[in-house]
């Protein structure tokens, strides 16, 4: 659904399905009008979904509407799902006291820490 125009309304139409463990492996919202609603969504289904949703990987790159709140909200989900592969290029995040990165699980044992710093900072 790259380029599409998908904004947080199919954001929350595809939580449904994720948060009912639909056999969805790899979606891609790059380059849309996601918003903060639409992850906040999509972070409640992951963590609905847990270790037995299907969601593997995610991209919301280039989602101008994306802010540091929505990527936390992202960050909160991680523990609980399958997600190997979370993809944040282009994503306007602001944090003055902070640099973010977040922390994606790769198995039981170890963990691959994503630096925020390649995304526009304001």
């Amino acid at each position: 659904m790259a380029f599409t125009g998908a904004a947080d309304g199919a954001c929350e139409a595809l939580a449904l399905a994720i948060a009912l463990r639909r056999p969805l492996a790899d979606l891609c919202l790059c380059g849309n009008g996601v918003g903060p609603s639409g992850v906040g969504a999509l972070s409640t289904a992951l963590e609905a979904a847990g270790c037995e949703g299907c969601l593997t990987a995610l991209n919301l790159s280039a989602n101008q509407r994306l802010d540091v709140s929505s990527v936390r909200a992202i960050a909160r989900a991680l523990p609980c799902t399958r997600l190997v592969e979370l993809q944040l290029a282009g994503v306007s995040a602001s944090d003055e006291s902070h640099s973010i990165a977040i922390r994606v699980p790769l198995s039981a044992t170890e963990c691959l820490l994503v630096p925020l710093s390649a995304t526009e900072r304001h």
